[in-house]
């Protein structure tokens, strides 16, 4: 009797063995799947992001008019042919220019003291005040402001800045005044150019604005500059001659003159005006060079909960300016060359990558 209820004890342990052993696998097996689910979709989900980011450079390099850039190009905000893609229907895409924006890097200290004001005169809410946070932010960039608290103590980057999110790292702002400033400025600026230059076709009005009043000069004659601009700007006129098929009026190269820009706008002849112009001719162009790119991944109905969660990229392109090593482009007599440091422009490379839950 003994014999069998230890038999019996021994077999129940056995039993309780296996199926600890056989759970064991089946919880392996379907972490090992989820796992294989997790990276499979994140595959899909990279593949999805250079797909749309090489898409993007697509749309930008075939612009048939690749020295001005406006939001009436085919490329510019959703790209018109886009939707007759099939990629369509797995990623939303939305491109826009840089210079847009300004320049974090390359802002004067008179331009940034002007642009907050605008900013609270257009009820956009700056908890820190003007003159501390321009001071920090030439600082943060390693110049001295003329205005604004001491920043002395404070371990400042004393370089250009890398990322709008390094707003978030110099001394005087907050984390919502960081995020305010976000949508109007940008690091990137001109190629081999240490001045802050914006599309006069598509540069955002607040910063517009702030642009023509940090210029020098009188009050009215500056109203009287901004207001044609903006008239002009928004001023419909036929395509191709076509009365029915209107659109916005855009600046050409050519009208980046003085004294053409100032016939064109019918502005008055005077010497106030002529100085304005001049001044504001150095800070503007038609050809933007950096480029962004927001994609947002769409979700199936079918979407597993994995897939549920959309994520979205944030990416610019631009040209990269490096110094080109040779003077001849002869392999032969690569050893004998000599460096030449002419610079080289590699068009559209992918100058950042952030990837964020939409």
């Amino acid at each position: 009797m003994n014999e069998r209820g230890s038999v019996l004890i021994l077999c129940l342990w056995v039993f309780i063995l296996l199926a600890l052993f056989a759970m064991s696998v089946a919880f392996r097996a379907r972490l090992a799947t989820k796992i294989g689910g997790f990276e499979a979709h994140r595959f899909r989900q990279e593949y999805d992001f250079l797909s749309a980011v090489n898409l993007a450079r697509f749309f930008i390099e075939t612009d048939n008019e690749p020295k001005v850039d406006h939001s009436r190009d085919e490329w510019y905000g959703v790209p018109k042919s886009f939707g007759e893609m099939d990629f369509s229907d797995r990623f939303d895409l939305e491109i826009q220019d840089e210079e847009s924006k300004a320049s974090l890097n390359d802002a004067p200290e008179q331009f940034l003291i002007e642009f907050i004001k605008v900013l609270k005169r257009s009820n956009i809410e700056i908890e820190t005040d003007t003159e501390d946070l321009v001071g920090s932010i030439l600082a943060w960039r390693g110049q001295t402001a003329l205005r604004g608290k001491p920043t002395l103590g404070f371990k400042h980057k004393r370089a250009p800045f890398e990322s709008v999110e390094e707003l978030r790292l110099i001394q005087f702002i907050s984390a919502r005044d960081a995020q305010r400033f976000k949508p109007f400025v940008t690091v990137y600026g001109q190629p081999q150019e240490r001045i802050m230059k914006v599309n006069l076709n598509t540069v955002h009005p607040y910063i517009l604005e702030a642009l023509i009043l940090s210029l020098a000069g009188g009050d009215l004659p500056k109203q009287t500059l901004r207001e044609a601009i903006e008239k002009f700007r928004s001023t419909s006129s036929p395509i191709d001659g076509e009365e029915h098929d209107m659109s916005k009026q855009v600046f050409q190269p050519s009208d980046l003159r003085p004294q053409r820009f100032i016939r064109m706008l019918k502005l008055p002849d005077s010497a106030a005006i002529e100085q304005l112009v001049s001044q504001l001719m150095r800070h503007v162009t038609v050809d933007s060079k950096f480029f962004s790119v927001r994609v947002k991944l769409r979700s199936g109905k079918t979407a597993s909960r994995a897939e549920s969660r959309s994520r979205a990229l944030e990416s610019v392109l631009g040209p990269r300016v490096f110094q080109h090593r040779w003077n001849t482009g002869d392999a032969s007599s690569l050893r004998s060359a000599k460096p030449a440091g002419r610079p080289v422009t590699v068009p559209l490379e992918i100058l950042s990558w952030r990837e964020v839950v939409a």
